[in-house]
């Protein structure tokens, strides 16, 4: 589950997902002491917002699963939400963040209904075979949740 909870190299598997790899480097040559107490706070800083941001994704993720229904209005709003949560972690700048889910998740809710029922058939049919099963799965139910509160009968 290591893919899902990280979101490495999982966005190439979701539909249309546009987004850019992060940089990694993010610290400095450390040629004296004042640069190695620069890199090792920055360093701090990096897995604490990484922790931070797999927790809010996650927690976001879970209880948008937990909506009942969602209309045209609310999932306009939603995918406003999602994506302004995606800009701060965007101009936070850690490796790894925004979760790909979180994105695709803005895209899954305003999609046109054929094309989410598409992408639901083509799934079923096993088009996706080179990504973890674990991890497939769990876009599987993703994709299925999302058309189940928008009341696309898939």
């Amino acid at each position: 589950l290591e893919i899902l909870m990280r979101g490495k190299d999982l966005s190439k598997y979701l539909l249309c997902e546009n987004e850019d790899a992060l940089e990694d480097d993010m610290g400095g040559n450390g040629e004296d002491e004042e640069d190695e107490d620069e890199e090792a706070s920055t360093a701090f800083c990096n897995q604490w917002l990484d922790v931070v941001g797999l927790a809010v994704a996650g927690r976001l993720l879970e209880r948008t699963m937990r909506i009942p229904r969602l209309g045209r209005k609310g999932a306009e709003h939603l995918a406003t939400d999602l994506n302004y949560i995606r800009n701060v972690f965007t101009a936070l700048g850690v490796s790894g963040h925004p979760h790909p889910l979180l994105g695709y998740v803005a895209q899954l809710v305003t999609l046109e209904d054929g094309t989410l029922r598409s992408t639901i058939k083509r799934r079923r049919q096993g088009g996706d075979a080179e990504v973890s099963s674990e991890a497939m799965e769990v876009i599987k139910r993703v994709e299925l949740r999302i058309a189940y509160v928008r009341s696309i009968s898939v």
